[in-house]
């Protein structure tokens, strides 16, 4: 049995494959709460502040990087 405390917020889930199938299977449990960012990654601020307000107990980052050079791009960042 799944806790009702479970808090989650995805990054990445509003366009991306992984992210939309991730938010898909969290709509199947009720038991958890969950947000879906609209922050961009690259504001750490904007990031700080809806990890703040949200306080979730789980953080599942779906963003990615397409194009090249994403293998380098990654690594830096």
């Amino acid at each position: 049995m799944i806790s009702a405390n479970i808090k989650i917020i995805v990054y990445g889930g509003k366009s991306g494959w992984i992210g939309q199938k991730i938010i898909e299977l969290l709509k199947l449990n009720d038991n958890i709460e969950y947000h879906i960012s609209d922050c961009r990654l690259e504001n750490r601020e904007s990031i700080l502040t809806e990890l703040d307000k949200i306080k979730p107990t789980s953080v599942i980052n779906c963003a990615g990087v397409t194009g090249r050079p994403n293998v380098d791009w990654c690594e830096d960042n």
